[in-house]
């Protein structure tokens, strides 16, 4: 039992030595059918909600990044969602492909409406989709954005931001796991040519 539980702390250690700072705050991918590199922010800033119905202290999670597709000078910037929960939904509903077609972000007073783009549409500018598929994973969407949107996310504070879903906004995603670093690096280096 003893040796059991040192192994478990001893993987705990281990495992907090590696943060999110030293994760980099860009990834490069090739879209190997396109030809396209695609920069997008390395760490998700994740956004969480209480799913206390399903099991005590349960979430459900957006992770949160951005993308920048370069195809010959011609940027699109995207806002890609990944929606997964941690706990088996036993028949409940979850946050689907579908249900992410719209969502608003409200960043303090404003809020910005966005509509996905569906997969293999032109304006994606992509052949497939940048992430791979996260564990307890329910749904995926991508949203063209503009450069100030991304200015304003990235200078967002945390009580400030916060990502509803449904058509009357009634699922209210707020920051867990915010990577306010990440999204500055992005906004840094792509949209200022710093780095």
């Amino acid at each position: 039992m003893r040796r059991r539980l040192f192994i478990l702390c001893f993987t705990a250690v281990v495992a907090g030595c590696v943060t999110a700072d030293d994760l980099p705050p860009l990834m490069q991918v090739l879209d190997e059918q396109s030809g396209v590199t695609v920069e997008a922010t390395g760490e998700p800033y994740v956004l969480a909600r209480d799913a206390a119905a399903l099991a005590a202290n349960t979430r459900d999670y957006l992770d949160l990044r951005l993308i920048e597709v370069d195809r010959m000078g011609k940027r699109t910037f995207l806002l890609s969602l990944v929606a997964f929960s941690t706990v088996d939904r036993h028949g409940e509903p979850s946050l689907t492909t579908p249900a992410l077609a719209k969502v608003r972000v409200r960043l303090g007073d404003r809020a910005t409406e966005l509509e996905a783009v569906p997969e293999g549409d032109e304006a994606r500018g992509l052949s497939a989709r940048v992430f791979p598929r996260r564990n307890g994973q329910t749904g995926s969407a991508e949203y063209v954005v503009s450069q100030p949107f991304v200015r304003d996310l990235a200078a967002a504070r945390e009580a400030d931001l916060s990502l509803e879903v449904g058509s009357d906004g009634d699922v209210r995603y707020e920051p867990w796991q915010p990577a306010e670093s990440t999204l500055r690096g992005f906004v840094q280096k792509l949209l200022h040519g710093v780095g």
